[in-house]
């Protein structure tokens, strides 16, 4: 639950306001927090929430470019260094 708390912290410091853009944080496990979108209900795999501001700001943008379809799930994956990955249908039950 400190995580998720440091994540919303940090997301409000950066001026993303957690409330703005996200229904949910799920941290079941150490290290591995997902967030829910609010709008889509896309989830976000963050990592340990540590994420610097360009990291939100790259990760708003995919999420704003996403038009996901109800019959194929979608997983967006932020936790790698540099990058920003969506996985969907098979991809993402791999995960």
């Amino acid at each position: 639950a400190r995580e998720a708390l440091a994540f919303l912290a940090r997301c409000r410091s950066y001026g993303q306001p957690g409330e703005e853009w996200l229904s949910e944080i799920w941290a079941g496990k150490k290290d591995d927090l997902v967030v829910v979108t609010l709008d889509t209900g896309i989830p976000v795999r963050i990592g340990d929430g540590r994420l610097t501001e360009k990291k939100i700001r790259a990760i708003r943008s995919v999420l704003e470019r996403l038009e996901p379809k109800d019959d194929v799930p979608v997983l967006v994956v932020a936790g790698y260094p540099h990058q920003v990955n969506v996985k969907t249908g098979e991809e993402r039950e791999a995960s």
